[in-house]
């Protein structure tokens, strides 16, 4: 007899990061750490930035490196939805899926400065530009 499962989506604005079925999800909130099954109530959380693991049917665990996210479970489905994650499929690559995490929003941040320095150099240049 096969266990139930649950479907975990995972999804950025630049797209679906996993959309597979687990049988287990574990998450941290706020209050602390909360696990769900398939059969759980519905719920909605709030996630700080951290890490959800979650355990595949064939018993082996991933983990999922997330910004601040909204979980939402409901009738057998969990979706969380971030402005960014990674999955890491062994624990041994969770510093490093993390990390890249941190170095590829340093990179973003760098670029946003560049791009409203350029914005305000170019519009210094058109105020001294203003016909007399």
């Amino acid at each position: 007899m096969t266990r139930p499962t649950l479907a975990l989506v995972v999804r950025t604005p630049t797209g679906l990061v996993i959309d597979q079925r687990v049988e287990s999800v574990v998450a941290e909130d706020r209050d602390g750490w909360f696990g769900l099954l398939p059969a759980r109530a519905e719920l909605v959380a709030i996630l700080p930035a951290g890490f959800l693991l979650f355990t595949e049917p064939e018993g082996s665990e991933g983990f999922v490196a997330h910004a601040p996210a909204v979980l939402h479970h409901h009738a057998g489905r969990c979706r969380v939805l971030t402005s960014e994650a990674s999955v890491a499929r062994r624990i041994e690559d969770v510093p490093e899926v993390a990390r890249a995490g941190t170095t590829r929003r340093a990179e973003q941040a760098a670029r946003r400065e560049d791009a409203v320095g350029r914005l305000v150099r170019e519009l210094q240049r058109r105020l001294l530009e203003v016909p007399p």
